[in-house]
Order: structure tokens, then C-alpha cells, then sequence
């Protein structure tokens, strides 16, 4: 009945021009059918697609018609078992709008998403989220367009990247979410304003943490949105800045944040004037482990000058003592503190 709707809807307007499509279907739509829509709206122009297919493909891949479009200008994909993107036949030259969910790249090498993005000469907004190619463990970002980027990148499998770049000198708005990487090779972020960041560890790099040894340091990415205005950080991002009190702790390369003598620390030059930390003390196994979050916390406050509010959500059960060291960064604090507990 559906298929037979959507049929006439779209026979009654012949052959004019469509500036809009949007189609929600389920696993009960016949694949063919959705195929032959696209294809219908695509031959007719269509500049804001917008797709959220729960369907069985029979081949696992969307019409290519939609990736060849000299006329799209705003495309969204949402699936729930992935479907294909051949990123050889990726042509996109009026897009500024792309979103994708559940998508896998074929037939690219380990740069695949840096030639999808390369596709799209005036992309300016991107929002990725379970997206799969060859080299997955690469992740670069390169676009001089680009001005907002969501990137939810955390690995099902628990495996952390291997390399991970940014080259966006006119980014804005950035919500990056994933591993901490084993390297931050490039990061250009010279006009991000806002930024909301989540690096967690995974299991392995928690494991071998306590064996005195660097394993996850995310204190280089941090370096790069140095210049940033807003931020909120997860507490798994605090996690990544953590270290134990090692003898590297003598040694600039093997620190995490703060800083050696003579040497100024990251933080001290930020722009920084308003600062978020969403579910405080999640990741805290035991006493010890709030109070390294809490004097990281209060790091934070002493050390970045242009810090006017900080916000603090806590997501665990705490205990008053612990209570009361949070109540004190309220009183101690030079900028205004809020602390809330998490809903």
C-alpha cells in the first residue's frame, strides 16, 4: 500500500523539477521501490535528499545516482545495516550539507573518507556517526570549507586509532567523540569557537595504564583547540589527561598537562571562557580516581586566565567529603563555578 502511495505521489508531478524529498521507510518497503524513487528524484533535480531507509538492499548499495549530483545541495542517510558508498564515483560539487549514519565506503584505499570529503568541493556542514572504510584506523579530516563537523567515531570493537588529523582552518563547531589515538599527526583548528570532546580509553590502554607507562595521552589533540572559546569535555577526555606518578613525570614528553619549569603549560594561553564537564566521576573505580578528576579540575581553574564560568555535571553517587572539595572549587575560584548533578 505504501509502495502504491508513494507511486502516485510522485507520477502526479510528471517530470518537474523537485527541490525536496524526504522518505522514511521501513524493512517492510521493497528495496526496488526505494531504489526507484531516488532515481525518480534525482533525474528531476532534487537538491535536498533526505533518506532514513530501514530496508533490506538486495545488494547492500544505494543507487550511485545519488553521489553523481551536480544539482544536490543537502543529503542525508540514515540506514540501519550500512549500505555502500563507492567512493570512486563520489561527485558532489554543490553540496553543503552532508549526514551519514551506518554507511560503509567501498572501493577506496585508507584515504577513502579524505576523498569523500574531497568530493564535496563546498561542503560546510558534516555529521558522521558509524561510518566504516578501509584504514578505518586513520582518521583524517582535511576541508578548507568545512564549518561544522560532528564526528562520533567510537569503535564497537574497542580499538583505538592509530593516527587521527585535522586540517580545518575555518571549522566553528566541533563534536568529536572516540578513542584516544596513539598519535595527533596535524591539528589546524584556527577558528574554532565551539568545541565538545570525548575521548575515552579503551579497554586495553586502562589496563596497562598502571603499569607505569604512557598508553593514551590526549593532551595533544587538547593542544590543538587551544584557541577555542567554548568547550565541554566528557570525564572520559579528564581520564585521557590523566597520569600516574611516574618518573616521567619529570620529563616534559612524558607529562600529560601540567607543566615542567620554564616550560608554559598548554592551558595557559587559552581563549577558553566558558567550560562544560559532562558525567563527573563516571569512570572513578575508587577513592584515588576522584581525587586525580578533582585536581585536574582545579588545574583547569588556576590555570586558564580567560576562564569566566565552568560548568560541572556529576553522574555517580559521591560522598560528602568529596562534596565538599567540589563546594570548595566554588569558593576558591576567581570565574563562577556551577556544579549540578546529572539527570
Amino acid at each position: 500500500m505504501f509502495e502504491n502511495f508513494v507511486d502516485r505521489v510522485l507520477s502526479l508531478q510528471g517530470d518537474y523539477p523537485i527541490n525536496k524529498f524526504s522518505l522514511t521507510c521501513r524493512d517492510f518497503v521493497d528495496p526496488i521501490c526505494v531504489s526507484r524513487w531516488i532515481s525518480n528524484v534525482m533525474e528531476r533535480g532534487v537538491s535536498d535528499l533526505d533518506l532514513c531507509c530501514i530496508v533490506d538492499w538486495d545488494d547492500g548499495t544505494m543507487p550511485p545516482c545519488i553521489f553523481v549530483s551536480k544539482a544536490l545541495v543537502h543529503l542525508r542517510i540514515e540506514t540501519s545495516n550500512g549500505v555502500f558508498i563507492d567512493v570512486e564515483d563520489v561527485f558532489l560539487p554543490k553540496l553543503k550539507t552532508l549526514y551519514l549514519n551506518k554507511v560503509l565506503l567501498q572501493h577506496c584505499s585508507d584515504n577513502g573518507f579524505v576523498k569523500l570529503i574531497t568530493s564535496c568541493h563546498v561542503l560546510e556542514d558534516l555529521f558522521i556517526m558509524n561510518l566504516c572504510w578501509d584504514g578505518y584506523l586513520n582518521r583524517s579530516v582535511s576541508s578548507k570549507t568545512l564549518k561544522r563537523l560532528t564526528f562520533f567515531c567510537e569503535d564497537v570493537h574497542d580499538v583505538n586509532p592509530e593516527i587521527v588529523s585535522f586540517d580545518t582552518p575555518n571549522l566553528l563547531y566541533l563534536v568529536y567523540h572516540d578513542c584516544v589515538a596513539d598519535k595527533y599527526k596535524e591539528m589546524n583548528f584556527d577558528s574554532l569557537v565551539y568545541a565538545s570532546i570525548c575521548l575515552q580509553m579503551t579497554s586495553h590502554q586502562r589496563t596497562h595504564a598502571s603499569y607505569e607507562h604512557m598508553v593514551a595521552n590526549a593532551t595533544d589533540f587538547l593542544m590543538g583547540i587551544s584557541n577555542v572559546q567554548i568547550l565541554e569535555l566528557f570525564a572520559n577526555t579528564i581520564e585521557g589527561l590523566h597520569h600516574n606518578d611516574t618518573i616521567k613525570c619529570e620529563d616534559v614528553d612524558g607529562c600529560l598537562c601540567k607543566s615542567s619549569r620554564g616550560i608554559p603549560s598548554c592551558l595557559s594561553s587559552s581563549p577558553v571562557q566558558f567550560l562544560t564537564i559532562w558525567k563527573f566521576g563516571e569512570i572513578c573505580d575508587d577513592y584515588d580516581d576522584m581525587e586525580k578528576q578533582i585536581e585536574l579540575v582545579m588545574y583547569f581553574l588556576e590555570t586558564m586566565p580567560n576562564l569566566e564560568e565552568m560548568k560541572l555535571f556529576y553522574d555517580t553517587q559521591i560522598d560528602e567529603d568529596v562534596i565538599s572539595k567540589l563546594q570548595m572549587l566554588v569558593t576558591s575560584s576567581k570565574c563562577t563555578v556551577y556544579i549540578f548533578p546529572e539527570v
